[in-house]
């Protein structure tokens, strides 16, 4: 199939479709007429890193797992999608704090008072973490 009809299947856009190409995450044939040849197993490809996608990886994380994850034991799995959970984690307690700072903002501003309240300090010197890269 070509990728009109690969787009219609994955629920993808064209665009999409060819920037998973240029990223390396999906390989076509390619006809002697220079069409880029799709199949089925493409479909379920798309879907796969769209869910991925969904759950947290990024695109670089699919690309490494892509090949390896069928030859994986089952322990290097849970390893690799524990990894994960971690940074979601770190991800959730950041997200957490800069609520409460948030919050603590707004009841401050409702107040009307002037200056400088605490939490903006304390908000300031709070810093997000990037996981580091593998």
């Amino acid at each position: 199939m070509r990728i009109g009809e690969l787009a219609r299947r994955a629920g993808l856009s064209r665009d999409t479709i060819r920037f998973y190409e240029k990223a390396g995450l999906l390989s076509p044939r390619v006809s002697p007429n220079g069409y880029r040849l799709f199949d089925a197993s493409h479909v379920d490809l798309l879907r796969s890193i769209r869910i991925a996608q969904v759950l947290g990886f990024t695109l670089a994380e699919i690309k490494r797992s892509m090949g390896r994850w069928e030859t994986m034991t089952s322990a290097a799995r849970a390893r690799f999608l524990e990894d994960k959970l971690a940074v979601i984690d770190e991800r959730m307690r950041e997200l957490e704090a800069m609520r409460a700072h948030l919050v603590e903002k707004v009841a401050w501003i409702r107040s009307e008072k002037k200056g400088v309240p605490e939490a903006l300090d304390a908000a300031a010197s709070v810093r997000r973490r990037t996981p580091p890269r593998r």
